[in-house]
């Protein structure tokens, strides 16, 4: 599977009487000097050269608010919300060469008969607080508007057979001190029905440790879903940076076709823990007894300028205050945000 990127300087304008202006991509509009509530008409031309024996997706990782997207002057798809990554298959509008995308995106202001009580648009939690910096305020609220292309755009080049990108991992501690995976794999196969073998292999994250799963299944065309388990003898366990090591695995799954040929590798990372709380609000974390001490988080309201650095500094910060649990408030933030609290053994 191969990734082209998309992001660099576009052009765009507010309508047609304007000339096309740079802008950076990605980025939330007001970052680039933009304080603007509507539609701004974005563009770019990029080059390809497509495969025949390969299949082509436009990824979207993030676009405030609506946007309606057209490749070679086709429309390809519509959008509607703020955080969620989405996509739309091109392989057959791709040229060999030269293309031209265009990205219409609307954020709007909403009439203040309805904001934020009776707000439509969810960019924050449910009808209080908004990503906005102005918050729930009626007046200012809406102020320094967040609309833009603020996350990632690429192009994915699959075979016609591939990994969905979501591998679900699910750890259940057992009585016994072992641990079960359940592990959930979607396949999208775009090819005949055909044998073909998947291979799991599940490795420690700074620490040598090591699970293979091996299994061949006949897979039907179309969506596939594959659920597989693994027990572990003697888990490493996540936990807090205040109580131990912060233990993480990584799950690397491959697809190979009859003639052993690789048609294709995902891998994610993730850890074993296991949280309850009990009928008196008690908290425990791996069977043994917890106490969160937690904190409202809201690092910026630009999710487009939350890099590795500001991100490195915030989890510098949140353990020097002796935190080790977290609740995002009234947004979902950057998934590099709760990789890094993984890492820092932050829940």
């Amino acid at each position: 599977m191969k990734e082209y990127s998309l992001s660099g300087i576009w052009k765009y304008h507010l309508n047609d009487v304007e000339k096309y202006r740079d802008i950076q991509v990605p980025s939330n509009w007001y970052l680039q000097g933009l304080n603007y509530s509507g539609k701004v008409y974005y563009k770019r031309m990029f080059e390809i050269s497509p495969q025949k024996d390969k299949d082509y997706y436009l990824i979207f990782k993030g676009v405030d608010y609506f946007c309606k997207v057209k490749l070679n002057g086709r429309l390809i798809g519509k959008h509607e919300g703020y955080f969620q990554e989405f996509s739309f298959p091109i392989t057959d509008i791709l040229k060999d060469g030269e293309n031209l995308l265009e990205v219409e995106v609307d954020s709007p202001r909403e009439p203040t008969d309805i904001w934020p009580d009776r707000k439509r648009l969810i960019r924050g939690i449910f009808n209080h607080h908004d990503t906005r910096p102005g918050s729930w305020d009626p007046e200012y609220g809406q102020d320094r508007n967040t609309g833009g292309i603020w996350n990632d755009i690429l192009i994915r080049e699959t075979g016609k057979i591939y990994i969905d990108k979501n591998i679900k991992i699910s750890p259940l501690l057992l009585k016994d001190s072992r641990a079960r995976l359940d592990i959930n794999v979607s396949l999208n196969n775009n090819d005949s029905p055909q044998e073909i073998e998947i291979k799991l292999e599940i490795s420690g994250i700074g620490f040598k440790e090591k699970f293979k799963i091996n299994k061949k299944i006949f897979l039907s065309s179309g969506k596939y879903h594959i659920h597989l388990v693994k027990t572990l003898d003697k888990p490493k366990l996540w936990t807090t940076w205040d109580r131990g090591v912060p233990y993480l695995y990584n799950l690397k799954c491959k697809i190979l076709n009859s003639a052993k040929e690789r048609l294709d590798e995902e891998s994610v990372r993730f850890g074993i823990r296991e949280i309850k709380i009990d009928s008196k609000w008690n908290w425990y974390l791996n069977n043994e007894r917890f106490f969160p001490r937690g904190t409202n988080f809201i690092p910026t309201q630009w999710l487009s300028e939350y890099d590795s650095k500001m991100i490195s500094k915030d989890i510098h910060l949140l353990k020097k205050a002796n935190i080790n649990a977290v609740r995002v408030h009234a947004h979902i933030n950057r998934q590099e945000f709760y990789d890094a609290c993984d890492e820092a053994g932050i829940r």
